[in-house]
């Protein structure tokens, strides 16, 4: 998936710029004609057929927002928008063991993930603009692609991993209980 995403976004970058000059060759205003075409741009990314992954879940839209926290079933997942904004706490969700893949793809994708601290989390992304903070370990920049995780992520008996692929990308993962576990593990010690 890394290389598809990267090839699209070459091949975008390689368009706008012939645009741009083309634009200074024939002496005409480039912005002028930008709106509209990347609203024929993003139809045509609408219109276009999705890579498809073998999940239990598939999420699509033009715009997502999604929140999911309490208790609730971590599956194979695919998130596909043009923008999407997903805070997904797995604090007290029941993850199962073994590997489960979220996959999210967009043009610009906010994505928030809270995991238990004995969860192993692996993010690999592929972004024009990245910005990714996985458990401490932060990585941002233009046009590369990122795999970030846990040392133990192979080794782990629950595994999480994230396969991203946006023209800008904001992703953050940290581990931690949930404010309720905080509570009653409070009221625990002190009874």
């Amino acid at each position: 998936m890394k290389q598809t995403g990267m090839v699209y976004w070459g091949l975008a970058l390689i368009g706008l710029g012939a645009i741009f000059l083309a634009g200074t060759f024939l002496q005409i205003s480039v912005f002028r004609f930008l709106w509209p075409l990347s609203f024929i741009v993003v139809g045509i990314w609408l219109l276009l057929p999705k890579e498809q992954h073998d999940v239990e879940t598939a999420v699509n839209g033009f715009i997502n927002d999604i929140n999911r926290n309490g208790e609730w079933t971590v599956s194979d997942t695919s998130f596909s928008a043009f923008i999407s904004d997903i805070k997904l706490d797995m604090t007290q969700a029941l993850i199962p063991k073994g590997e489960t893949k979220l996959y999210v793809s967009g043009f610009i994708g906010d994505i928030k993930l809270r995991v238990p601290e004995d969860v192993a989390v692996k993010v690999t992304t592929s972004s024009f603009i990245g910005d990714i903070k996985v458990l401490g370990e932060s990585r941002s920049g233009f046009l590369a692609p990122f795999e970030v995780g846990s040392t133990n992520y192979k080794m782990a008996e629950r595994q999480i991993h994230i396969e991203a692929s946006h023209f800008i990308s904001d992703i953050k993962v940290w581990a931690g209980e949930s404010t309720m576990t905080k509570v009653v593990n409070k009221v625990k010690a002190a009874l």
